[in-house]
């Protein structure tokens, strides 16, 4: 053991800048769960309105190959009778979960990523990282 501490790096939203353009829009965020630690990986936005509504929406980690960021597309559900989330201001965070089991493989304390349940992700993370809340208005 070194002694030190090596900390996760933080996913970092960059787009959208100041505003959502509407009801419908994409969040990109950096990338952070590099593929060499041999682990699923799913990270968590939570995107919530003045009126104390919340979206979650989760998205298991692309492979590094498909580049630095990830996308999230936040549909307008308007459309198909919904309530969209309100006009006015918005926070989104992003959360990033490494996960214990390598690819492929079930392991006793593991993660199956096609048969688990949402709970798990808190209690069986290996790594966590959080990032810093974005501020947006949205028409």
């Amino acid at each position: 053991a070194t002694g030190t501490l090596e900390l996760s790096p933080v996913p970092v939203i960059t787009a959208p800048v100041g505003a959502t353009g509407g009801p419908s829009f994409d969040v990109v965020f950096d990338d952070v769960i590099p593929d060499a630690l041999g682990q699923e990986g799913i990270y968590r936005l939570i995107v919530a309105d003045s009126a104390g509504r919340a979206w979650r929406l989760w998205r298991f980690d692309p492979p590094d190959a498909n580049g630095p960021s990830v996308t999230i597309h936040l549909p307008d559900i308007g459309l198909g009778g919904g309530a969209p989330l309100a006009d006015g201001a918005l926070a989104a965070t992003v959360t990033s979960y490494s996960l214990p089991a390598p690819p492929g493989t079930l392991t006793y304390g593991g993660f199956d990523r096609d048969a688990f349940a949402w709970t798990e992700i808190e209690v069986q993370r290996d790594r966590r990282s959080v990032g810093e809340p974005v501020l947006w208005t949205q028409p």
